[in-house]
């Protein structure tokens, strides 16, 4: 999925139409872009056109729980951080929200300033997360292109082994092993072995990870961050 990050924008999905018209005036005072969703399937419908942004989600859509759309939003792995709204204080509802990646979740009637620092808050996420996405993309790729022996190179080399431990333990030549480096280096785009290290240890660690932006891993999402500036 290729977004464009100038185009955020925060989708509004809550079954009561004056709900999601007071939401949007509010949002867009502030320039933030916004479409609204009476029905949650028509949301999906629309999931090709997604770019990175906030999803305002009623915790109790009709027919279908504000958790359950969430799964589908990861299932999905759309570009979007989501602030689940709710007229309920349930402090079950609330944890659970958090545990399942909800960057926040407000109560009926809002503050309006309280509405709008989540929703910014999110945004600001969903969009440095969406980036550091893309560029994992490109290391996936770049990564798969390497041999099944490279592959066993970089293996010893992310674990710090020196060459000569290397060339011992895959019983082949230090000279070799030095090629293979040469070749990892080039194919990965790596500038030093501390990025090479830096890139494989996030892909390792986005292995089993559903969607980046919405996750039940938290440090996961947060060890992505510390990597948008590589």
């Amino acid at each position: 999925m290729v977004a464009n990050l100038d185009a955020s924008c925060a989708y509004i999905l809550d079954d009561d139409r004056t709900i999601c018209d007071s939401l949007s005036f509010l949002l867009k005072s502030i320039e933030i872009r916004t479409k609204t969703f009476l029905r949650v399937e028509d949301f999906f419908s629309a999931f090709e056109h997604i770019v990175p942004g906030c999803v305002l989600l009623d915790v109790r859509m009709p027919g279908i729980s504000g958790l359950q759309v969430q799964e589908r939003i990861k299932s999905y792995r759309l570009p979007v951080q989501v602030v689940f709204m709710t007229a309920y204080q349930d402090i079950e509802v609330v944890v659970q929200s958090l545990k399942a990646g909800a960057t926040d979740i407000l109560f009926k009637p809002f503050c309006e300033q309280r509405l709008l620092d989540a929703v910014q808050h999110a945004v600001s996420q969903s969009r440095a997360l969406y980036r550091v996405y893309q560029r994992i993309e490109h290391w996936r790729v770049s990564f798969s292109t390497l041999t099944s022996r490279e592959n066993e190179v970089l293996q010893c080399v992310v674990t710090g082994m020196l060459n000569k431990n290397i060339s011992s333990t895959l019983e082949i030549s230090t000279k070799t092993v030095e090629l293979h480096r040469a070749n990892i280096m080039k194919k990965t785009k790596s500038k030093t072995l501390a990025d090479l290290v830096k890139k494989h240890a996030l892909l390792d660690a986005l292995t089993t990870l559903t969607s980046p932006f919405i996750s039940r891993n938290q440090s996961i999402s947060r060890l992505a961050l510390q990597y948008d500036e590589i």
